[in-house]
Order: C-alpha cells, then structure tokens, then sequence
C-alpha cells in the first residue's frame, strides 16, 4: 500500500497534464480572422506557449502559438494577446537573488494574460519560471514591463526591493494627465500584485475595479469514523502469526485549508489538513498481551486531483504525507504464567516515540460544491521502534467535510 501511495503521488503531475478539459473560447489567426470553437484550458502557473484548440467535439486538435497566432480567449475566463515584448530576467526567489539590482532583460514575442483594457491604458500579465511581471499599455502604444528588482544588500546581506513600477505609474498619470486624480503617498504604496495594479488602472480607465474572478483558498471542517489497529513488525512474540489486533472504531474531527492550482478550473487542489483522534490499541497471542490508548494530531499536506469536475458532483482521489504527534498512556504488558495459570503484568514500560511520519491516500465525492464525502487509508504509523520489532497503528477512515468558500 505504501507503494502504491507513493506512485499514486509520484504519478499526480503526469495525470493532471494529460486531462483535456476544453471550453468554449476563440482564437485570432494572423490573418485576423476570428474561430470559434473550445480550447484545451490547462492547470498551468506559467502563460502559455501554445494551446490546443478544435472547432467542435469530433474535430481534430490544431495547435496554435504565436507564430500563427495573435490573440485567444476562453469565454469568461481568460484573454490573452500576443506581443514583442522586453522582459526583464532577474530572479525574484531568494536563493537566487545577487548583491546588485540585475538589469538583464531579453526581447521576446509572448501572450500576455489581459488583465484590463480601457480607453487610456490596458495591464498585462506575464508569468514564467522566473517571476511574474506585470505590463502596463497607454492609449495605443505597445506594452511596457512595469519593472520590480530584489536584490541582497552587500553590506547587510539583507533583501532589498527596487520598485522602480511606482515611479513609471507616477510618469505615466502624468503623461496621461490624471496626475491630480493621484495621492502620491497613496501610489507609492501600491503593491506589485493583481489586485492593487487593477485599481490605478481603474482610475487611469475612469472604471469601476475589476474584482479578480475565483477565491484562491477555502476552508474546510469535518468528522468522521476511524477504524484503527496496532500491529506488531518483528521479532516479537505479539509478531508472530497466531497475535490478534483488535480492532478499534473512534471519531476523528479535523479542519483544513485548500490552495486552488487554478480557481477556474478547480481540478488541482493543494490541502493542508490538521486532525485529531484516539484510539485503543490491543494485541494478543496464546503467550502475550499487550494495549495502549493512543491520542493522536496529524498535519498532513495533500494532493487533490478531481478526476471528474462538474458543478454538481466532483469525483476526486489525493494523496499525501502526515505528520503525527502521538501521546501514549494506559500501557498494559502481560505475560502467560504457566505456572499460576493466567496472565500477569509485566513491569516492563516500552519507549514511545512522539513523532512519527506515515503515508496517506483517500478517494471520494463533492456534492454542490459544498458537502465532501471520502474514504481514506493510512500506513502504518510507528509508535514504538526497538532493534527488533516495532510498534505502529494503521488507519483507515471515512468521513464528511464541509467546504466554505468557492469555487
């Protein structure tokens, strides 16, 4: 089973790429000419290169990219159009920054995600393995990379942020002449993020603020019923064939938060879950006896993929890691006295490790978006490891959550 979740994990990334899910859209060729029909919309971080595209359901895949085409869109979704753009090329992910400002840039022809379009600028946005960058277009010129560098400090070595984007927004309410619709103290504090680009472009467009379709995260809270047993691997006497584990059912409660790859699409789900429950371990053979109550918190970061995503209903399956935090008491060891005829107690108290790292996969159901339904397995979960033998629990589980939030 553990191989099986690990292969289950391994083999994510390959699934998710090769799931169509094509939606109603258009594309632009270099001819102008508009087509419509419905495109491959991908769960992707980066823009992208190229998309599949087919007139309807039973035509064949065409590939377009920016050799022969000029601009695309997914029907209330995305808009991307094509330019020859410079990009700057400096990284932004801290073990990568240097001890000056890079000013390295590159000329390339790209789709850049419409973000706005009005009668005085349009906004753009640009992302690949580097960073995410931001264009900014006035009336009808050509975008502009509205330009943010992090560098090191060589003095401090602490991280220094160059956002040379405030002063082209200065520049650029000045040149469009809106600069007395402007705090500059206000402009200055703008972030160089979605949300608070769209509202200077707002005011430039005389437009209301876009709000940023789709909630990025989501909360979710459930229970549900564990069935558990302790198991013993080894050279032990509770080891061998003739030991019995008895089996043990307990609630669990649980609470977590869900990261979508892609809000629009919502296939592929990043979850961190945190649960709790207790359970009471008991093993026994002809000759030993040996049970433990268990109390048990598990974090455990996950994978999930809806294989079938439809509003409705989802059909899902995910795997991850937990990270558990066990506390042992009630340990009771007896031994079979053949003398007295019956069991006695051993004084004999095992070491319990607190912290443990096991394996866990679950598959199951989203009702209309809000009720989730699911069955879930865990490896074992070692409590007790001795040269020997070892100790551990395995869970397998089935539960309901509530899911607030969209989408």
């Amino acid at each position: 089973m553990k191989r099986f979740l690990i292969g289950l994990l391994l083999a994510f990334p390959v699934f998710a790429l090769a799931q169509s899910n094509f939606q109603k859209g258009y594309v632009i060729t270099v001819s102008n000419d508009t087509i419509k029909g419905f495109i491959d919309y991908r769960e992707r971080k980066s823009n992208p290169e190229s998309i599949r595209f087919r007139l309807n359901n039973d035509a064949p895949i065409q590939t377009y990219n920016v050799l022969n085409c000029i601009a695309f869109g997914l029907d209330g979704l995305e808009t991307y159009q094509r330019y020859d753009v410079r990009l700057s090329m400096n990284e932004e992910a801290i073990s990568k920054l240097s001890g000056k400002a890079d000013s390295i840039s590159v000329r390339d022809t790209l789709f850049l995600k419409v973000l706005q379009t009005g009668k005085v600028v349009r906004l753009y946005e640009y992302t690949d393995e580097i960073k995410k960058r931001f264009f900014l277009a006035e009336l009808n010129g050509a975008p502009y990379e509205l330009i943010r560098r992090l560098y090191l400090d060589e003095n401090t070595n602490n991280m220094v942020t160059a956002d040379s984007y405030l002063n082209q927004l200065s520049q650029a309410s000045y040149r469009l002449g809106f600069a007395a619709k402007f705090d500059r103290r206000k402009l200055m504090n703008v972030k160089y993020r979605t949300a608070d680009l769209l509202k200077v472009t707002s005011v430039l467009n005389g437009v209301e603020p876009i709000k940023v379709k789709g909630t990025k995260t989501r909360v979710l809270a459930g229970a549900g019923i564990n069935y558990l047993n302790g198991i013993y691997k080894g050279s032990h006497l509770l080891a061998r064939p003739d030991a019995k584990s008895k089996v043990s059912y307990s609630p669990f409660i649980n609470l977590g938060v869900d990261v979508f790859s892609n809000p629009a699409i919502g296939k592929l789900i990043y979850r961190a879950e945190l649960s709790a429950y207790k359970s009471q371990n008991e093993i026994s053979s002809p000759s030993r006896f040996h049970s433990f109550d268990q109390l048990t918190i598990s974090a455990a970061p996950q994978l999930i993929y809806n294989v079938y995503n439809k509003s409705k209903i989802k059909v899902f399956i995910g795997g991850g890691m937990a990270f558990n935090y066990s506390i042992v008491d009630n340990d009771v060891q007896k031994r079979y006295n053949t003398f007295k005829n019956e069991f006695v107690v051993l004084e004999e108290p095992l070491d319990f490790e607190k912290f443990s790292v096991s394996f866990v996969g679950k598959a199951g159901i989203v009702l209309n978006k809000r009720i989730e339904i699911y069955g879930g397995y865990s490896t074992r979960n070692v409590v007790s490891h001795y040269a020997a033998f070892n100790i551990g629990s395995k869970r397998i589980a089935g539960g309901i959550n509530y899911l607030f939030g969209k989408p």
